[in-house]
């Protein structure tokens, strides 16, 4: 318990200031259920996605990429974490997580209400705008954690400050110039409320709009323009017209031969083609930019081009599975839509931000799957009536 206190305590100063180390906070947190793994049978979705783990380690052997026989040891720090966090059972500690996730928020707030106040306390003076890109950042982590959070709070009988919560965050991810995050809190409001009318056909849909993220890839390496062509474009935001070039370019890389096809470049491959790939001029930017940059801005592209068929079907796999494992306990409305929320939001960053090898990108979610088990657990007290 005093792991995941120290996690708790550690929160809101990590999502207002150091975004990246959430990684940290959901170690911490999943460290103290590896003490109660005795006995304990991951569900079989559990058990694809530990072995699309182990491809991805074992990718490492061909990869490209130079740092990459790192990484097998991340990932398994990644899998004991995910492991620990389905065993984290602990009440007190939950209360504490979930009251620091309230105060992260809160602070969040206030950093998007008012410009910055708290990182324009701590040195130096005229701090650079990198900031505000990490306060973003750590908003879009708060959007992840948000449904078990407010979940937790309504449990608790705290339905109008989970609503001033739920408000202030919204407002908060329309701030930083981050559009991700407003796309993400929105499409997580949105999936909540159909997650409660309807559980069970709404996470169906959610799932099928993940298969459809694999299946788009291909079509839209077909439908866009060549890259030149869209890099003359001036309507829209450069970063959007960007990524379009992004996904025209790798897609082809994909198919470059059946045994990549199969098994994918390996782990951070897509980062040495970006390396390789060179640099464009994009219309009204008065830069040059990366025709690739680290990584596709899209997960799905990334799965398919690092790890190739054989991860596009464990990663299925593992998502139907778990989809359907979720349908068969959907009478807990509120749980179903937390969890429709998160779904809904991680698809919007998995489809125009997440990298896959990018560990605070992963924990984020992960930790926001842990905190709306832990908040189903807390028993709900009954509305006052009269």
């Amino acid at each position: 318990m005093a792991i995941r206190l120290l996690a708790a305590i550690l929160l809101p100063v990590v999502l207002v200031f150091s975004h990246r180390s959430v990684t940290m906070i959901a170690l911490l947190a999943g460290l103290a259920g590896l003490f109660a793994l005795r006995g304990y049978r991951p569900p079989i979705w559990g058990l694809i996605a530990l072995l699309l783990t182990g491809y991805a380690a074992a990718s490492a052997l061909w990869s490209p990429y130079g740092d990459a026989a790192s990484w097998p040891l991340y990932l398994l720090l990644l899998a004991l974490t995910g492991v620990g966090l389905a065993r984290s059972e602990d009440a007190v500690s939950t209360r504490v997580f979930v009251a620091a996730g309230a105060l992260s928020l809160l602070l969040l707030g206030l950093e998007a209400a008012t410009g910055g106040v708290l990182r324009d306390l701590v040195p130096p003076d005229n701090r650079p705008d990198k900031d505000d890109v990490s306060t973003a950042r750590g908003i879009g982590i708060a959007v992840s954690l948000a449904p078990g959070i407010l979940l937790a709070l309504v449990r608790q009988g705290h339905r109008l400050l989970a609503l001033g919560l739920g408000v202030l965050l919204l407002f908060a991810s329309s701030r930083f110039g981050i559009a991700a995050n407003l796309l993400a809190a929105l499409a997580g409001l949105l999936c909540a409320g159909l997650a409660y009318a309807a559980p069970r056909r709404t996470l169906r849909l959610l799932t099928l709009a993940a298969f459809a993220g694999f299946a788009a890839m291909p079509i839209l390496s077909v439908l866009l323009p060549p890259a030149d062509e869209m890099a003359s474009w001036t309507a829209g935001p450069a970063s959007w017209r960007q990524r379009l070039i992004i996904w025209k370019t790798i897609w082809p890389a994909v198919t470059d031969s059946p045994l990549t096809l199969l098994f994918g470049h390996g782990v951070e491959a897509s980062r040495v083609l970006g390396e390789q790939a060179g640099r464009m001029v994009l219309a009204g930017v008065d830069v040059r930019l990366d025709l690739v940059p680290t990584h596709p801005h899209n997960l799905f592209l990334q799965i398919w081009y690092d790890l190739g068929l054989i991860g596009v079907a464990l990663t299925l796999c593992a998502l139907g599975l778990g989809a359907r494992s979720l349908a068969d306990e959907a009478d807990d409305r509120g749980r179903t839509a937390a969890v429709a929320a998160l779904f809904g939001a991680t698809l919007v960053f998995a489809s125009v931000e997440t990298s896959l090898w990018t560990l605070w990108r992963v924990a984020a979610p992960m930790l926001g799957a842990w905190l709306i088990l832990a908040a189903a657990r807390i028993p709900a007290r009954p509305r006052k009536r009269g």
